[in-house]
């Protein structure tokens, strides 16, 4: 069973290399740059998401997660919704404020986040399945970053 984050990252480092995501370690956390999106002209960037994989020990799961934006009453959450339908591991939550500058769910401002999670069990976790969680993670959060903050390009 893994205990802390040194017998994690081997696990993330693996389903980095699966889905072809760079790879960084901070602290007990580690970070994926997921390819989400191909660009669709020459000028544009591919898109990509960030995305935070930990061990929750007193849990006794891992933790793929990313913040998607700041959350406001005025966004469609049926929209939200709709678009949640054929996920098979992550979740939408609208996350707390910061308590503290070390609180990653929210900003400085005290902006309650929208935040795109999945939580795996540590039992038995293989880097396949932790790959598709993150994959999953990563896609949604860029659907619903296009759905909810992308503003339409002018001509």
């Amino acid at each position: 069973m893994l205990r802390g984050p040194m017998e994690l990252r081997p696990l993330v480092q693996a389903a980095a290399r699966a889905i072809d995501a760079a790879f960084e370690e901070e602290v007990d956390s580690f970070f994926l740059t997921v390819h989400v999106q191909e660009a669709q002209s020459e000028d544009d960037d591919d898109r990509t998401q960030l995305v935070m994989v930990h061990a929750d020990v007193e849990a006794d799961v891992v933790v793929v997660t990313t913040d998607v934006g700041p959350y406001d009453d005025d966004i469609d959450l049926a929209e939200v919704l709709r678009l949640m339908r054929d996920s098979v591991m992550a979740r939408v939550y609208i996350g707390e404020p910061a308590a503290s500058e070390g609180d990653l769910e929210s900003d400085e401002d005290g902006v309650e986040p929208l935040v795109v999670e999945a939580c795996l069990p540590r039992r038995g976790l293989d880097a396949e399945v932790l790959a598709t969680a993150v994959q999953e993670v990563a896609e949604i959060a860029d659907d619903l970053e296009v759905l909810l903050y992308d503003e339409p390009l002018e001509d």
